[in-house]
Order: C-alpha cells, then sequence, then structure tokens
C-alpha cells in the first residue's frame, strides 16, 4: 500500500481514485476450472474460505480503502459478474449446435458467490466513505446476468468484459469525470 501512497502523492488531492479488480480471487481463486483455492492467506494456511479468511480479508480491505480515502475521494467497482464458461466460446458452440444453450449466471449465484467482497466493500462505504459503483442493475436482471447484449457477447472470456461490454458500464462511470467547477 505504502508504494500505491506514493505514487498517488504524485497527483493532486482532487484526483479521485477508481478501485476496479477481481477481489474475490483473493478469497476464492478463479471460479474456472474448478479452482476455488484463495490467492492471499494473510498469513494462515488456509485453503479454502474460512472465517478467520474472511475477517482478516475485510479488516484488510477496510484499513486500506480507509487509508486511500484519507488522501482523496475513492470511489469502487462492486465485482462484475464472474461466469464459470468462457462466454464467446459458448455462444459459438450454440449457434454450430442443434441444440446448444449457452450455460445461464444466475443473479442469486453472482449473491452468493460475492457476499463476502460485498459485506467488505458496504463496510469500506460506511466506514472509510468510498463510493460504491454497482455494475449488476446494468449487467444482471432479476433471474439472471447477461452474457450478450443486443446478441453480442458482452464478455471476452468467462470474467473480462470486452470492449463492447465496458462501453455498457460507461454511465456508471460518468458521476466520476464530470468536471467540477
Amino acid at each position: 500500500m505504502s508504494a500505491s501512497l506514493k505514487v498517488l502523492a504524485r497527483y493532486e488531492s482532487t484526483v479521485p481514485v477508481l478501485l476496479i479488480y477481481r477481489v474475490l480471487v483473493f478469497l476464492k481463486g478463479m471460479n474456472e476450472n474448478g479452482n476455488s483455492i484463495p490467492a492471499f492467506n494473510f498469513g494462515s494456511n488456509d485453503s479454502k474460505v474460512s472465517p478467520k479468511l474472511v475477517e482478516d480479508f475485510t479488516n484488510d480491505y477496510i484499513a486500506n480503502v480507509c487509508e486511500l480515502s484519507r488522501q482523496r475521494t475513492v470511489y469502487i467497482l462492486k465485482p462484475i459478474p464472474e461466469f464459470d464458461f468462457d462466454v464467446p466460446m459458448s455462444i459459438a458452440r450454440s449457434k454450430t449446435t442443434r441444440f446448444g444453450n449457452v450455460p445461464k449466471l444466475y443473479t442469486r449465484e453472482y449473491f452468493s458467490r460475492h457476499v463476502e467482497v460485498l459485506s467488505a466493500q458496504a463496510l469500506a462505504s460506511k466506514n472509510c466513505g468510498a463510493i460504491l459503483l454497482d455494475p449488476v442493475p446494468i449487467l444482471c436482471g432479476d433471474v439472471d446476468c447477461k452474457s450478450t447484449h443486443l446478441s453480442r457477447p458482452i464478455y471476452s472470456d468467462d470474467d473480462h468484459l470486452s470492449e463492447y461490454g465496458n462501453r455498457l458500464l460507461t454511465p456508471l462511470f460518468m458521476q466520476i469525470f464530470v468536471l467540477r467547477h
């Protein structure tokens, strides 16, 4: 964190910070190929999500966001929905087979997989004043999350939005980039 703060010190304090990263990997690992090993263990030997790992993650996350928030406005993008399959490949397969269907990611699955991260982000917002940006109203409906928009894939793989998918989130970021007088 100290290296990041040194870099940020080069910019005026009016320049905001936008946190966008696949934070869930720290807790639950990648979701593709059945990989569910946390990428970070905060000094323990946990190879799965445990109450201690969640507590350590949450405390560390909030401490870092609060440290950043003391210096400037912090925006946090809530997690982008992650599919457990390659979206463009599944779409292509569905079009080349007679009975192919693109698998779905149900909205309830999104919330279930991200419950700990969403909780930590909510606490960071409450305790540190970070502003949360929520992609779910754009990328998910009441039942499932979109893998396409106007028949085009919005992901380049299982968890990265394509350039086309990224553009769907433009309205979400407008509040950051509006010029202030």
